[in-house]
């Protein structure tokens, strides 16, 4: 069921689900185990993965999860964002957890940009109640992007 979505190598559909194959298996199995237990919200996935084994969820995120490696190209406003932060409103570097080598975390390099786009709205509209592990830190930075901001780091590693 899962490639009917995110398609047989894991790169999604023209945007309209979320890159796997860019991810770690490690950040894959957690997000299937938080929608599983409801812990982290979505329709879509929530019901997807109510009856997944831990056994299940172990070979579906080894199998998705490939670390393809992407290089981001957008505009630098994002980059500066991305690798610097905005210290002036007390937002750290995105790419102090998500990049590369960070397995817990979901790498944003080459995520579609309408998925990148509605996490962070997610983020800022539902706070930690959006669910994930790190719901809280991302609810919190998320809170003080304003919208260039998100426009910004969306066309820094958005495809």
């Amino acid at each position: 069921a899962c490639i009917s979505c995110h398609g047989e190598d894991g790169t999604g559909r023209n945007g309209t689900a979320p890159r796997l194959d860019i991810h770690s298996p490690a950040y894959i199995a957690a997000s299937l185990h938080a929608f599983r237990d409801g812990t982290r919200r979505s329709g879509t996935m929530m019901a997807a993965a109510r009856n997944l084994s831990d056994d299940e969820i172990d070979r579906l995120a080894a199998e998705f999860g490939r670390l393809t490696a992407v290089t981001p190209e957008g505009p630098d406003g994002g980059r500066d964002i991305a690798q610097r932060g905005l210290t002036a409103r007390d937002i750290p570097a995105c790419d102090s957890c998500h990049a590369a080598g960070r397995a817990e975390y979901p790498r944003l390099a080459g995520q579609w940009k309408t998925h990148l786009r509605t996490q962070l709205e997610l983020f800022r509209e539902h706070g930690p109640a959006r669910g994930g592990p790190y719901a809280d830190i991302m609810a919190e930075v998320a809170r003080r992007l304003e919208d260039e901001d998100i426009e910004s780091l969306v066309d820094w590693y958005g495809q």
